[in-house]
């Protein structure tokens, strides 16, 4: 498989998850800065996209409507948020 291949192949899954559930540009954004980092929490995803706490936070929201994402509170620090995704978001 070619290097265009490999990039491709995620890029037009999460665009039929956006097509299939309606979302838009900046979920798609957020879904894939989930699908590939392991961030610690919900505002370290946010720094690595470059992207407001808020609009991430709504970004998120409607992600985890359409049940594409899960955001656990960490036990031992409450304002610790970890986000990741559901089986429909790795379908």
């Amino acid at each position: 498989m070619n290097d265009v291949a490999v990039m491709t192949e995620p890029v037009l899954r999460l665009s039929g998850l956006m097509r299939r559930y309606k979302s838009g540009e900046g979920e798609l954004v957020v879904l894939n800065g989930v699908e590939r980092g392991r961030w610690s929490s919900q505002s370290g995803l946010a720094k690595k996209l470059r992207i407001e706490g808020a609009t991430v936070t709504r970004h998120l929201d409607r992600l985890e409507r359409e049940g594409l994402v899960t955001r656990v509170r960490d036990v031992a620090d409450r304002r610790q948020i970890s986000v990741g995704l559901t089986a429909a978001g790795k379908a």
